[in-house]
């Protein structure tokens, strides 16, 4: 006689075991397969007829499944190369259809399996259906790219508003260019001509000539519909350049401007167009809303400064009519708008831009008359460290 006791009890854990396994097999949402040696399918889960998996996968290689195989060849060329040096493959994402001929999106893993020998027998895996995230994924591009579309427009909407002050910012220095032209001829024609009088008049049109070429290049990359263009600002530069595009408009309001900022502060990281952008939006509607004040002086506060949690903050404040508490909740809800012509997209659009840059931008009303907008932008990387 011999005990067995201990067999036993290892056989009972060995079927707890494997019906452990199966349970979570069973119940889980991703569904299991395997190939043979020619990387034809030979086994699916069985309970994959209750879940997404596709049907009739039996003696299919995964690339006569997908129908996108075609349009990706170097992707499954490569998959197709690890799986003929019998490497491990993860997260592989391509396109399927469901039982019902729906199109859905697998990612699926595997690992190659051997006999006693090392001959190689196939591969074990998992498949997973990711179409909820690919599909949130796209739908996510598609905000983004509706966003940039609608932030184009508004530039190019706000140019249109802007054009009397854009043709006087040109023709102050194309102006002078003939003056300049005009006083260099002058001094060629006196007896003897006077060489270094023309040369500096000279000097002159240079200058004024560059400003004007400034001045154009600024709108034409305000009127351009591109990527976003990242990279190191500095953000006194960034208020001016923006400051220079509506100064017509703020003469033309009795609006004059104080700029305080703060010297030597340190680099943001951002895209220049799109900041500009955001300023002359604050920087409009700070004008407008000082149109019905005639007891006081119409002045616009434009602040820089650096907070000491590693961070630009940028103020533009007016001493208009101001903001009801009420409003301000709504303030960049898209639609929203206090103005009787306005689309009320214009925050919201500031606000979806400097968060996309790690910043924030909010509003409050100010003690005695008017609003403030601050934004708050990250440093440059280079600048924290």
């Amino acid at each position: 006689m011999t005990d067995i006791t201990a067999t036993k009890e290892a056989e009972r854990r060995l079927r707890a075991s494997e019906q452990r396994f199966r349970d979570y097999a069973e119940t889980a949402s991703d569904w299991f397969w395997e190939t043979g040696p020619d990387h034809r399918v030979t086994k699916v889960s069985e309970h994959s007829d209750t879940i997404t998996a596709p049907a009739g996968l039996i003696g299919l290689t995964r690339w006569d499944i997908a129908p996108d195989a075609d349009l990706e060849p170097e992707k499954w060329q490569q998959h197709r190369a690890a799986l003929d040096a019998h490497i491990p493959f993860r997260d592989l994402v391509y396109r399927s259809k469901d039982r019902s001929g729906q199109p859905i999106y697998v990612r699926t893993s595997g690992k190659p399996f051997f006999d006693a020998d090392g001959a190689f027998l196939g591969y074990r895996g998992v498949c997973t259906d990711v179409t909820a995230a690919i599909r949130a994924n796209q739908a996510e591009d598609a905000l983004r790219k509706a966003q940039a579309e609608l932030a184009h427009v508004t530039r190019v909407t706000t140019l249109g508003e802007l054009t009397a002050s854009i043709a006087h910012e040109i023709n102050q220095p194309l102006a002078a260019v003939i003056a300049n032209a005009d006083a260099c001829l002058a001094w060629l024609q006196r007896s003897p001509p006077d060489l270094q009088a023309a040369g500096r008049s000279v000097e002159w049109i240079i200058e004024d000539g560059t400003r004007a070429s400034d001045v154009i290049r600024r709108v034409r990359a305000l009127a351009k519909r591109s990527d976003t263009d990242m990279a190191p600002l500095d953000a006194n530069v960034v208020v001016r350049e923006s400051v220079a595009l509506v100064q017509r408009e703020m003469a033309s309001h009795a609006v004059s401007v104080r700029m305080e900022l703060s010297s030597a502060l340190p680099k943001i990281f951002g895209d220049r167009i799109q900041l500009q952008q955001v300023l002359i939006n604050l920087i409009m509607n700070g004008i407008e809303a000082m149109e019905d004040v005639h007891d006081r002086p119409r002045e616009l506060a434009i602040r820089s400064a650096a907070s000491g949690d590693g961070a630009v903050l940028v103020s533009v404040s007016d001493c208009g009519v101001g903001i009801s508490e009420q409003a301000i909740d709504r303030l960049f809800t898209p639609f929203f708008t206090t103005k009787s012509t306005g689309m009320g997209m214009g925050l919201s659009i500031c606000r979806s831009i400097i968060e996309a840059h790690g910043g924030r931008l909010f509003a409050a009303p100010n003690q005695e008359h008017g609003a403030t907008f601050q934004i708050t932008l990250p440093l440059h990387r280079e600048e924290t460290s």
